[in-house]
């Protein structure tokens, strides 16, 4: 947001002098941590004893050697523990004065606001502020401008603090320079000078009931509960600046609007579903009265600003709009949505009624089988392609076909590979049979069918790292059934033999593949172990009874 005073008027607003006052200087030493500091000290009768010195209240107070102990027992206070100040009350940290010797242990930075309704404006200086706690004594914290504010009804002004050459000094020296738009003080950042970065403490809050600001609301929009000496305050300098222009910040925030605030604070006005220049709710929604009443006691978040930017640019209904968005997710997935809609022929809405229909919470799996569609050359224009009734299985038939395709040569390779497992593995007797997957998709649709891991060990099978074969009745060879993994340095031994999950079936156990095909699993290893004999023909020779196997 710009800022619009005239130099004139710059000039002006600068001459009117802006010192701290003694409460705005108390307020400033509350910002730092209070400490009761004690040392050893002789008193004017030299009896030794012990002193103690207050920064709240600035108290200096010497005790006796017994009436230190008793107050230390009294309040259980160590070196850094907290406690009250015995005179002021306040709280403090206790701490020995001897072990500051000449450093900046306890050195601390602030950065605070103070705030002061002047000549009909509300003016606004941001201070950083340094407080050093010295071997002797504890300097008043030291500050320094860093920004200040200029608000008025409909004008705003800020200037920053810059190290410009002083033609009259003949040096560098800090100035407040103009600048063009309002944004907050200090910067975020991950210095460690001060306890929140970015944030700051606001001194004032009761001025802005005093200047033309007095409606902006900012106190309850920001829970400014009288001057809080804790750095917990960050925006409320854009915030006031906001209101200086668009004075419907009062009505958002005590409607709850945060996140439209909070975006507008940090530079998105949401243009494009917000008509800031709008002289009613309804018209700065661009929506009708009722439909104002649903948002805001539902709330506004992210989903229904994207909503009210498709009511005004995209031509539908609050409620059409609001299905789109909780469909197709956030701007750059409905980018992605719009081109592929683009080559299909059909409008948004249709895409996020057909997610409703078939229960999808977004549209990244119907764009990813876009994608793989398109590579395949699938034919778009048609409906039934473009929008399948499964389109998971749809999904993933395409992802198979493309890495069918890129994996010609791994494929080209595992042929002669096939061929020797075939030639060994073979095998049919007693109804069942032992199956050669043909290719990687045979053992990836096996994982599905049978609902088990299989399908992860499709490459290492197509590489050799491992070997899967397939267990099938012999009257249904293309039919799913049981899945075996291989090992041993001949290839003879079973590593895993499993079924339909496992064996595992609405949390009961099935019987195992040894116990229903135990005869004919033995048969075939045995005949592995004979050495896969087989006739002319290509028949397996079982080996005879009493016949030893490797």
């Amino acid at each position: 947001m710009r800022c619009n005073l005239t130099e004139a008027e710059q000039k002006a607003a600068l001459e009117v002098p802006f010192l701290c006052t003694g409460e705005e200087q108390e307020f400033i030493e509350r910002c730092f941590t209070g400490y009761l500091f004690f040392e050893h000290e002789v008193n004017e009768n030299g009896r030794l004893g012990m002193t103690t010195e207050c920064t709240r209240c600035g108290r200096k107070v010497w005790w006796t050697e017994r009436e230190w102990k008793r107050f230390k027992q009294e309040n259980n206070a160590k070196t850094r523990s907290d406690l009250l100040c015995p005179d002021c009350g306040c709280g403090v940290t206790l701490y020995p004065r001897g072990r500051l010797r000449s450093g900046n242990t306890l050195d601390e930075y602030r950065q605070v606001v103070l705030l002061r309704a002047i000549d009909g404006a509300l003016r606004a200086v941001a201070l950083e502020v340094r407080k050093h706690h010295g071997r002797w004594e504890s300097d008043d914290a030291e500050s320094c401008t860093k920004a200040a504010y200029y608000f008025a009804q409909g004008k705003c002004q800020k200037w920053q603090r810059r190290w410009a050459w002083s033609e009259e000094e003949q040096r560098y020296t800090p100035q407040l320079i103009p600048q063009k738009t309002m944004t907050e003080p200090f910067a975020e950042s991950d210095s460690w000078l001060c306890r929140r970065s970015g944030y700051y403490a606001v001194h004032g809050v009761d001025q802005i009931a005093a200047s033309p600001l007095r409606y902006c609301a900012a106190e309850q929009f920001f829970e400014l509960d009288g001057d809080d000496p804790w750095e917990n305050t960050m925006g409320l300098q854009t915030y006031l600046g906001l209101w200086t222009r668009y004075p419907r910040v009062e009505q958002l925030a005590k409607a709850g609007c945060k996140k439209i605030i909070d975006d507008a604070i940090q530079g998105s006005m949401n243009s494009r579903a917000l008509n800031w220049r709008a002289k009613t709710m309804p018209a700065f929604f661009g929506v009708d009265k009722p439909t104002v009443k649903r948002l805001l006691a539902g709330g506004i978040g992210q989903k229904e600003l994207e909503a009210l930017e498709l009511v005004r640019h995209g031509g539908v209904t609050p409620e059409e709009a609001l299905t789109i968005c909780g469909r197709i997710g956030d701007r750059n997935e409905r980018r992605r949505c719009d081109a592929a809609l683009r080559e299909v022929g059909e409008s948004v809405l249709v895409l996020a009624r057909y997610l409703e229909k078939h229960q999808h919470k977004d549209a990244r799996l119907w764009l990813d089988y876009i994608d793989a569609a398109k590579r395949l050359r699938y034919d778009l224009a048609r409906r039934d392609v473009a929008f399948p009734k499964d389109l998971r299985g749809a999904h993933d038939a395409a992802v198979a076909a493309i890495r069918y395709e890129e994996n010609a040569a791994a494929r080209k390779a595992y042929e002669k590979r096939y061929e020797k497992l075939k030639k060994k593995y073979s095998f049919s007797a007693m109804g069942l049979c032992i199956v050669v997957p043909e290719d990687d998709r045979q053992i990836i649709n096996e994982g599905k069918t049978l609902h088990h891991c299989v399908g992860g060990y499709a490459e290492r099978h197509m590489s050799g790292a491992a070997t899967i074969l397939f267990l099938r009745k012999e009257k249904t060879p293309h039919r799913s059934y049981i899945t075996i993994e291989m090992c041993g340095k001949q290839g003879n031994d079973i590593r895993q033999i499993h079924g339909y999950g496992n064996e595992c079936k609405a949390g009961k156990k099935l019987a195992s593949p040894q116990e229903r095909h135990g005869a004919f699993i033995d048969l075939w290893l045995a005949w592995l172990k004979n050495g896969s004999k087989r006739d002319k023909s290509g028949r397996p020779v079982l080996p005879a009874k009493g016949e030893k196997t490797a």
